[in-house]
């Protein structure tokens, strides 16, 4: 049976053609080159699906557009008299989401467009925002698909939103420094923190395709327009990512002049305690000090009161000896007196009374004279 093949690959994969060439020589003869639609065929892609009927045009009603509507959409997407065919395919889909967004909330769109007389609804400008409406449908693309992501592939416990890897991925991964669309093989994406899920959400978002290249899968961003509104969520990313990084380093230097402060006052504190107490064992030392001293001077004092006291018991002790030597002195001359009376009593043979009276005065002087004795040895 006769059998016919289409190819389709990019311009600069041509020359894979090329190698094959020699067993299958008329591979090369027949040739087209999709280039971007003029004005006019941009137009009829525009207008003609959606007023199209048939079983593959129920998802929503026909509808047309008003001639504002499609002067604002042809200004924004021709350029050279040119429009590319990928950035039409996002304006056109988001104007259907926006249609179908509307069927299924109590808000319909529509109610913005008029009815021609055919009975065709005729979108204007107001339905999807004039030029600026457009160029949303072309910039929020990417964002889209990053939403939708994490709707599809829900984050699990403390892992990483899944929209946030996924934007790391394409803007770090899929991007140049200088802004270019980048080819990067499936291992070295997987090993950069990607996964399989991810990457088909991707392509089947459209938002990159893979090709098969040295028994591997290649990745890159499918169209060269993603790459300016990529790169300027990128920047709104940067610059989000910088306000938190300064204000988190603005937290973590108030947090430290908190803890410098809070660390300054104590020490404060402790110098001012140290010095209480410093102040409080200066006192306390001449306290002490003053204590001994008083307690010298009243240790001096009782040494000197206890010095005069002996001095006075000892004038008074001599004093008393010194009578009690006299008395005996006395009471001893009383004594000869008595023994010389006794001699002469006898010698007259006086009455015994009068000699047992002057023995008897005798006895009595002798034991005074012993009593002053014993009392002047106690002194002593």
């Amino acid at each position: 049976p006769l059998l016919k093949i289409v190819i389709a690959l990019r311009s600069d994969m041509l020359h894979y053609l090329d190698e094959i060439s020699m067993p299958i020589p008329s591979i090369l003869r027949n040739r087209y080159q999709l280039l971007p639609l003029k004005d006019n065929a941009a137009r009829e892609a525009i207008e003609k699906p959606a007023a199209a009927e048939g079983e593959n045009f129920k998802i929503t009603e026909r509808f047309g557009f008003t001639p504002n509507a499609m002067q604002d959409m042809m200004q924004v997407l021709s350029k050279d008299n040119e429009v590319e065919s990928f950035q039409l395919q996002l304006v056109c889909r988001g104007i259907e989401e926006k249609i179908l967004k509307g069927k299924r909330s109590k808000y319909d769109a529509f109610h913005l467009a008029a009815t021609d007389k055919n009975g065709l609804k005729q979108l204007n400008n107001d339905f999807f925002g004039g030029k600026e409406g457009i160029q949303f449908f072309i910039e929020n693309f990417y964002r889209e698909v990053l939403q939708k992501l994490e709707q599809v592939l829900p984050s699990e416990g403390f892992r990483e939103n899944n929209s946030d890897l996924g934007q790391q991925i394409i803007e770090n991964q899929l991007l140049t420094d200088s802004g270019r669309r980048r080819s990067v093989d499936k291992e070295t994406l997987l090993e950069n923190g990607a996964t399989e899920q991810i990457l088909a959400h991707f392509e089947q978002e459209r938002l990159l395709r893979k090709e098969p290249r040295m028994n591997t899968f290649y990745y890159e961003l499918s169209h060269d327009t993603l790459v300016e509104p990529i790169l300027k969520v990128k920047k709104e990313r940067l610059e989000r990512e910088e306000k938190i990084r300064l204000e988190q380093e603005r937290i973590a230097a108030e947090a430290k002049a908190k803890e410098e402060e809070a660390k300054r006052k104590a020490a404060e504190r402790q110098r001012r305690n140290a010095r209480l107490l410093a102040m409080s064992a200066v006192v306390g030392l001449c306290l002490a000090v003053l204590a001994a001293f008083y307690a010298w001077k009243q240790t001096e004092k009782a040494q000197k009161a206890t010095k005069e006291a002996n001095i006075q018991r000892e004038v008074a002790e001599k004093s008393l000896l010194k009578a009690y030597q006299s008395d005996i002195k006395r009471l001893e001359e009383t004594m000869r007196k008595y023994d010389n009376d006794l001699i002469s009593l006898q010698n007259q043979k006086a009455e015994s009374d009068i000699i047992r009276s002057t023995r008897i005065g005798i006895i009595q002087v002798h034991n005074k004279i012993d009593s002053i004795n014993i009392l002047i040895n106690k002194i002593k």
